[in-house]
């Protein structure tokens, strides 16, 4: 610049020593007369020339000190560019760098001169880089592409460019105008942001649970790997079918459809459900995910398959309230049924029967023949007790030796009577066709609900047991020894004792009841209520610091002369153990 600057006024002098000595000879060779006039003419157009040449003098020299000054901040631009300029020639020779392109590259802007661009290139991004290059060259069209470079102490960085051809005036390519910035962060924050992207939809089909996202049309957006192979369907093909007709196999939303209910209330929804389609029971969950507008938009459908959990449910309930010997209801399955049919009889206001039964002579079949034979008996009860009745009654082995049977539509005849003549006959059959050595044989008791009062099982159980007791003394036919032994025992269960001031019985939720006399057999008692007769009640005896839980009937009541009511209450379905008890404390009491 400088040069240049110098040698603008040494070349106007030499412009003038040469149009000096041509004037000199062009005076010598003519010599014309020039009158006054034209003469003074001539030096006013000369002067008038003279200052037009100044004034374009000075117009060059504004526009010069311009052109160096546009040019002094075209090279500050392009020297502090955010990005890196690049010149190549058509060989991929550097022949332009701007200060951060060879900042970006770690080397002088001197020494990237004439040197090819391809050195900086990263080994395995080289085909990459020529084929960007022939493609640049083959569609004469800006081209960009993102390529790794080399810097000067081997570090790489990732670099975007933006390439563009540059052709002379008969068309040809003689320039590349490359344009690089440094996009490292960028590009690993987007293998950052697409690793992630992969490892969520890794998960998002590792997950056993059918995960769906639905839109507020109901539209599948998206779907896991669970729901493509429950439904054996491809997933691509779920995108942009509604949910119901994927899951339930419908052409509208179901009635109870939770998706709806959550995007109405913007609400989590949950419920338990068996899908047929999907075939299994399913814990269901719709959950809306809010947007930034603060409205709910899609929806996260999660189907946990709980199939297995509720096949093991239905095995505990089953193994709970089945007897493991009989497989029929034990005694806990029978009354958790029973009741609820029950309270559906007194809803309904119709009847329902129970049948109490007890195997004869158990005991006896277990000392003789062993315990083994003993379950065996009990097993053949209960088949024949299963296939006398009906598959809507309820029948269950309610202790050692007894069976109980609940009829929910008892047939409008004597009742009793049909089932003692069918169980008979099925028992009948049994023995004629068994190889056992001993027969088996039942002892019944029937008692019917009334639709005018409420069902209760446990009323029913105590009236069908006293039944039951009246029926087995038909089965037992004493000898001469054996009755004499009975008679005494029942004079002697008979026979009352005082009771004492210490001596109450609770019947039911009442207050404490004072007992006259007691025997084994039953109590008379002193209540300010008045006692219904024929009536089942459950009661604990206290007798001094000993209680004693039993069952009876109200057999009478009279109303005494102090308005109070006396009343005889009979001991009914005692077991071997309350009778040792009752009787250990009436023999201490006599």
């Amino acid at each position: 610049m400088k040069k240049n600057k110098r040698a603008g006024p040494d070349k106007a002098l030499s412009l003038r020593t040469l149009a000096e000595t041509a004037l000199a000879k062009k005076k010598k060779t003519s010599n014309p007369e020039i009158p006054p006039d034209d003469v003074y003419r001539l030096i006013a157009e000369l002067e008038v020339h003279q200052i037009e040449l100044e004034m374009q003098n000075e117009e060059l020299r504004r526009t010069h000190v311009e052109l160096e000054k546009s040019r002094s901040n075209y090279v500050d631009l392009y020297d502090h560019a955010p990005a890196g300029y690049f010149t190549l020639n058509v060989k991929g020779l550097i022949t332009e760098v701007n200060l951060p392109g060879a900042s970006m590259l770690q080397v002088e802007r001197g020494l990237l001169i004439n040197n090819p661009f391809s050195c900086f290139v990263h080994e395995n991004d080289q085909d990459a880089y020529y084929l960007h290059c022939n493609q640049l060259i083959k569609t004469v069209k800006q081209q960009s592409a993102v390529i790794r470079l080399k810097r000067k102490d081997v570090s790489v960085f990732y670099a975007h460019m933006e390439c563009l051809p540059v052709k002379d005036s008969r068309g040809s390519i003689y320039q590349i105008r490359m344009v690089i910035n440094d996009v490292t962060e960028r590009w690993l924050a987007e293998e950052d942001v697409g690793r992630v992207k992969a490892e969520w939809e890794r998960t998002f089909d590792l997950i056993p649970d059918i995960i769906m996202i639905i839109d507020n049309q109901f539209r599948v957006k998206r779907a896991n790997k669970a729901l493509s192979e429950r439904l054996g369907i491809d997933r691509n093909e779920l995108i942009g079918r509604t949910c119901y007709s994927v899951t339930h196999g419908t052409a509208e939303p179901l009635s109870y459809c939770l998706h709806s209910k959550g995007v109405l209330s913007g609400r989590a929804q949950v419920a338990e459900i068996y899908e047929e389609k999907l075939k299994g029971h399913f814990i269901f969950s719709s959950t809306p995910m809010w947007g930034t507008n603060g409205k709910s938009g899609d929806t996260v459908e999660v189907w946990r398959d709980i199939s297995s959990r509720k096949e093991m449910e239905e095995k505990l309930r089953e193994s709970s309230i089945t007897d493991e010997l009989t497989g029929i209801m034990n005694r806990r399955g029978f009354l958790t049924l029973a009741e609820q049919q029950c309270k559906i009889a007194d809803r309904n206001r119709t009847n329902v029967s129970l049948v109490f039964l007890d195997l004869d002579g158990m005991k006896k079949i277990n000392d003789t023949h062993g315990h083994r034979e003993g379950d065996r008996a009990l097993i053949n009860v209960s088949r024949i007790i299963t296939s006398t009745f009906r598959e809507a009654d309820i029948v269950g082995r309610i202790g050692g030796d007894e069976f109980a049977a609940l009829l929910t539509e008892p047939p409008d005849q004597d009742i009793e009577s049909t089932i003692l003549d069918h169980i008979n006959n099925n028992i009948r059959q049994f023995n004629e066709q068994s190889s056992c050595c001993y027969d088996l044989s039942l002892s019944i008791g029937v008692a019917n609900s009334e639709p005018v009062g409420p069902c209760s099982i446990e009323d029913l159980l105590i009236r069908a047991d006293y039944a039951m007791y009246r029926n087995k003394r038909l089965h037992t036919i004493p000898g001469p020894e054996t009755a004499l032994s009975k008679v005494a025992n029942e004079r002697r269960n008979t026979a009352r004792r005082s009771a004492g001031e210490n001596c109450e019985v609770k019947i039911g939720e009442s207050e404490l009841i004072r007992i006259k006399n007691i025997s084994a057999g039953g109590i008379c008692l002193s209540s300010m209520d008045h006692p219904m007769t024929n009536k089942f009640y459950s009661m604990t005896v206290s007798i001094e610091s000993k209680k004693i839980p039993l069952k009876g009937i109200m057999v009478w009541s009279k109303l005494t002369e102090l308005e109070d009511y006396d009343a005889g209450l009979k001991f009914i379905g005692m077991t071997g153990k309350d009778r040792i008890s009752l009787a250990d404390i009436i023999s201490h009491r006599e």
